[in-house]
Formats: C-alpha cells, sequence, structure tokens
C-alpha cells in the first residue's frame, strides 16, 4: 500500500485542496476497497502536508503533531513519534478511536515520493481479539496457558486477559541480546516456561499442569520435546507471522489497483522486462476513456467507479489469461498482448 502509485498521487492531490471534497474523498473509498479486499479490521493514510486522517470510515480527524500534550490530541502522539524514528515501519499497540477505542495491534508504513521525501503513512490495524482468539485455540490445543508480558510485567496480553498499564506502547527492533529459555517447576509438578521476545521487549510465558500425579520436572521436559518445538512454533507465529503476513499483503497490494482488481502502473515495469527477457515481438494496447470527467462530474465518483470496473472486466474477458491488463491513470488502462503480431487481429481487439 505504501508504494501505491494512486495513493501517492492521492496525497499530492490533497496537499492542493483547502478542502475537502463534499463527496467521498479517494483516500476513503482507497482504503474502504483494501479493508474489504485483504478482511482486516481498520486502514487509514495520514497526509504529512496537509495532516489530514483518513481512515475507511472517512475523513477522521486533523492531527496536530505540534500540540500532541493537549489531551484533545492524545491519540496523535504516535505519528511525530513515528516519524522521528526515520523507520521505515514499526509496530504499535494503542486504542482505535475509529473502531470504539477497542485496543489494536497497529502496522506504520512511512510513504515516500520517488525523491525520498515524506509524502504521509499508511498503515492497517489488528483488532486484539484477534490474537487473544488465537491464543485461546493455543491454548485449547494443547493444554496450555500462554500469555505475553513486558519486561516489569506491569502489561500482560493474554487469551482471558489484557492489561496494558500505558497509553501508547509502540513495538521497535532492540539490539539487546537474547533472553535465554528458561523452564521454571511450578506447584503439583506443573512447569512454566519463559522465552523471551527480544527484537519487542516482550516475554512469552507458558504454563503447564501437571494433572496425571508427582513426575520429576526433568521427565516432563524430556516427554514434552514437541510441545517444546510448539513454544518456538508460537513465539515465531504470534509475533513474525501477523508482521510478515502483513508485508507478504502490502508488497502484493502495491501491484495491484484496489478499485478494478487489475494491476497498477507497476505493470509497465513487468512488460518492460518481459521485453527484455524475450524478444518474441507482441502488440501494446493504451485504452483512454473519452468524457470520463463528465460522469464524475454529474453523477458523482461512485458512479464513476462503477464504470472503471465495468471496464476492467470487460478488458479481462476480452483478452487472454497470459496477457499483461493494468489500470495506469484514472481513466486509462493498457494491456500487452505477447505474441499478437497479426495486424487484423490487433484491429479486431
Amino acid at each position: 500500500m505504501a508504494e501505491d502509485y494512486f495513493l501517492k498521487e492521492s496525497l499530492r492531490e490533497d496537499a492542493k485542496k483547502r478542502d475537502v471534497e463534499a463527496e467521498i474523498p479517494i483516500q476513503t473509498r482507497y482504503l474502504r476497497g483494501f479493508v474489504h479486499t485483504t478482511n482486516i479490521d481498520t486502514a487509514y493514510i495520514v497526509s504529512e502536508l496537509t495532516h489530514r486522517y483518513f481512515s475507511h470510515r472517512g475523513l477522521h480527524k486533523v492531527i496536530d503533531p505540534l500540540d500532541v500534550d493537549n489531551p484533545a490530541h492524545e491519540h496523535d502522539s504516535w505519528y511525530p513519534a513515528f516519524i522521528k524514528t526515520g523507520m521505515d515501519h514499526n509496530i504499535q499497540l494503542d486504542t482505535n478511536p475509529v473502531e470504539d477505542n477497542e485496543w489494536t495491534i497497529f502496522f506504520n508504513n512511512r510513504i515516500l515520493d520517488d525523491d525520498g521525501k515524506l509524502l504521509g503513512v499508511c498503515g492497517v490495524g489488528i483488532k486484539m481479539a484477534r490474537l487473544q482468539s488465537l491464543l485461546h485455540d493455543l491454548e485449547t490445543q494443547h493444554d496450555i496457558e500462554i500469555y505475553m508480558t513486558n519486561e516489569k510485567e506491569t502489561s500482560q496480553i493474554g487469551s482471558k486477559r489484557l492489561l496494558l498499564d500505558k497509553r501508547y506502547l509502540t513495538l521497535t527492533e532492540r539490539s539487546d541480546p537474547p533472553k535465554p529459555i528458561t523452564f521454571l517447576q511450578r506447584e503439583e509438578n506443573g512447569w512454566q516456561c519463559r522465552v523471551g521476545l527480544e527484537e519487542f521487549g516482550w516475554e512469552l510465558i507458558i504454563n503447564k499442569s501437571d494433572r496425571g500425579g508427582a513426575q520429576p520436572f526433568s521427565f516432563l521436559i524430556a516427554n514434552n520435546v514437541l510441545l517444546l518445538l510448539c513454544l518456538f512454533g508460537v513465539m515465531f507465529f504470534i509475533i513474525h507471522r501477523i508482521n510478515r503476513s502483513e508485508k507478504k499483503m502490502l508488497t502484493k497490494m502495491a501491484h495491484i489497483d484496489v478499485l478494478t482488481g487489475l494491476e497498477n502502473r507497476s505493470a509497465i515495469d513487468r512488460v518492460d522486462r518481459m521485453l527484455q527477457k524475450d524478444s518474441l515481438p507482441g502488440a501494446l494496447f493504451v485504452i483512454d476513456v473519452d468524457n470520463f470527467k463528465r460522469i464524475n462530474d454529474t453523477l458523482g465518483h461512485p458512479a464513476g467507479d462503477i464504470v472503471l470496473r465495468r471496464i476492467a472486466g470487460i478488458l479481462k474477458n476480452s483478452f487472454r489469461k497470459g496477457d499483461v491488463i493494468a489500470r495506469i491513470g484514472g481513466d486509462e488502462f493498457m494491456v500487452y498482448s505477447p505474441g499478437m503480431v497479426s495486424l487484423e487481429s490487433i484491429r479486431e481487439k
């Protein structure tokens, strides 16, 4: 999403406007399509030039990075803090004012233009309830208790507990050496395993009770090798898979036009690589929709979106599966058909 050409263009256009248009802003329509396509809980864009905060529900507010100490702007401090880090992306835990102040895991991504200039920040959010549901499934499957806690154990996240004592909790990379995995014997011959999540400064705690009688602690460890491997899997799955899946999704979406489902302007580079790799000639179609602006001006942008989606459907049905079909501008489309050399076939298309 942070590399989407149309998203960057929308931020440049937004900077030219004194007021947001009366109809649904293009950023909101973009985010709605993104949320619908990926089935995430929330998505947002903040313009660096206007400081307008767009969510999939509309223009949420205009943030004030210079007045974050004001209680009225308490939810805005994350933005200047993230920009100040210089990081391309990070993970943040916070309540979400757009979604009834539910605790949410946010993935923030910096948006840069071709010259590396900051255009804004975009990101997605996953409700904490999803993580708690995952923990509950793992606990049920392996008959264990799992929760995460910070270094001072003042905050805890588990399937049945959620204690976060700080208003803003940003998970950033750490340079400290990793903590070892430790086992502690508990009452009634149960045990506890503590795994350091050194990247985030948290620990993963796994508690196991022994209901089968008094067995030595060493025997429990020796006979739970598979469970021990599971613990590593849980650690990796809970933290890293969320982040990796998000990166994979964003990478894929960076090449897809959310409105039509076609490839976006990045298809031009793909066609260029195809031509360099294969000398087989083909046909390149550049298609422009006449009088498209009139549709938006008279019927509104939702009607224009319907037209663009219909045209995308016609193109998909009219060309081969191996052809490159893309939306490269507001009302401009491109199709590359490798191997099509007959002028008669080209004219027919």
